[in-house]
């Protein structure tokens, strides 16, 4: 059988991969994202796939049964009557037609060139070369100073409403701001999609009595629209 170590290794390698939020090869908002857009595409729920909690559970359970990997493998793999033979044969003369098919096009173009033209090429490739290795002057290459970048930051903010399509942002500032004075202050709505950071929060929701709500609010937009705005959230905080 498969040893039971090394199946446990494996759960909490993926575990630690499934909780953990990292921008590194893709943002996490876009892995969220394309996670969940085949079950949506395929009839299925799309927020499956953000409750990870569940699946680990049904996981242990099914190995709690006994010989759970076993009997996947070979129900999937050794009793499985649906096989493919592939067969890769090497082509020892592949290199030497790519050569030689080179050296004929080569050979057309050249018989379509004048005197002319072979003179001009020569002399391109010679002004080429004595661009390369001539000394560059690092005099032109562009530079920034210390005295290039401003001191002092306007500090601006707008002051009308913006409206999203699950919350209402309101950015209030000061009409003459002091040195002591606070910094503006942004206040915004609860929203049920707004606190939805982890796939943890997303499988609490289903469960609470805010899901209604929230499928209320993702109701009034397509699943993509709904979902990029709590993607919103998630990428706000990464």
């Amino acid at each position: 059988g498969v040893d039971a170590s090394q199946v446990d290794a494996a759960i909490h390698h993926l575990e630690f991969e499934k909780r953990e939020r990292s921008n590194a090869g893709l943002p996490y908002a876009l892995r969220i994202l394309f996670a969940s857009m085949p079950a949506y595409l395929y009839g299925g729920d799309p927020l499956s796939s953000m409750d990870f909690d569940a699946d680990l559970e049904h996981l242990e359970q099914a190995r709690a049964q006994g010989r759970f990997f076993e009997n996947l493998i070979r129900a999937e793999l050794l009793d499985n009557q649906h096989r493919a033979l592939l067969t890769v044969v090497p082509d020892t003369e592949l290199e030497e037609r790519h050569r030689q098919a080179e050296l004929d096009r080569l050979a057309a173009a050249e018989s379509k060139l004048s005197g002319q033209d072979k003179k001009k090429i020569v002399e391109d490739a010679l002004r080429l070369k004595a661009d390369q290795e001539a000394k560059q002057d690092l005099e032109a290459l562009p530079t920034l100073e210390l005295t290039d970048i401003p001191m002092k930051i306007s500090t601006s903010v707008p002051t009308s409403p913006l409206s999203r399509p699950s919350r209402r942002t309101c950015f209030h500032s000061s009409a003459a701001p002091s040195p002591r004075a606070a910094p503006p202050v942004r206040t915004t709505s609860r929203s049920p999609l707004g606190s939805l950071r982890t796939p943890v929060a997303w499988a609490r929701l289903r469960k609470s009595s805010h899901w209604p709500q929230t499928m209320t609010t993702c109701s009034r937009l397509s699943f993509p629209g709904a979902l990029s705005t709590a993607m919103h959230s998630l990428s706000s905080s990464c």
